[in-house]
């Protein structure tokens, strides 16, 4: 019985301290898009890259060089670091979410793809890729 309650002891504070570190800050859509510009504020491009779905190097949205063997974000992508997300829509495994920039900038509309029950970032919206 004592072995029980501590492997249950041992457990949970795995569990919490995974909480802590992040675990699970991609949950939903707004959780994966906000952990995504956080890492871009804190110039923190390995953990951005993280975050970006299958689609997101097709695109032309400002992203970290994630090839690199020591990721670097352009400053473009940072400066949507401290921006607001808005607009949350989810349907099924695809997501959309505006971003406007902290300075007050024109939003842009980004896509998110869930992946083995993570959100990621997948890119920008076609109704904002300017041609």
């Amino acid at each position: 019985m004592r072995t029980r309650a501590a492997l249950s002891a041992i457990v949970l504070a795995l569990a919490l301290g995974a909480a802590a570190c992040g675990g699970g800050d991609d949950g939903t859509p707004q959780d994966a898009l906000e952990s995504y510009l956080g890492a871009l504020a804190d110039g923190d491009a390995a953990a951005a890259c993280e975050l970006l779905g299958p689609g997101a190097a097709d695109t032309s949205m400002p992203q970290p060089d994630c090839e690199s063997e020591d990721p670097s974000a352009p400053d473009e992508a940072v400066e949507f670091g401290d921006g607001e997300v808005s607009n949350v829509e989810e349907s099924g495994a695809e997501a959309s979410a505006d971003v406007t920039p902290a300075d007050g900038g024109d939003a842009l509309t980004v896509d998110l793809v869930e992946e083995d029950g993570a959100w990621r970032v997948n890119g920008y919206a076609i109704a904002d890729v300017q041609i």
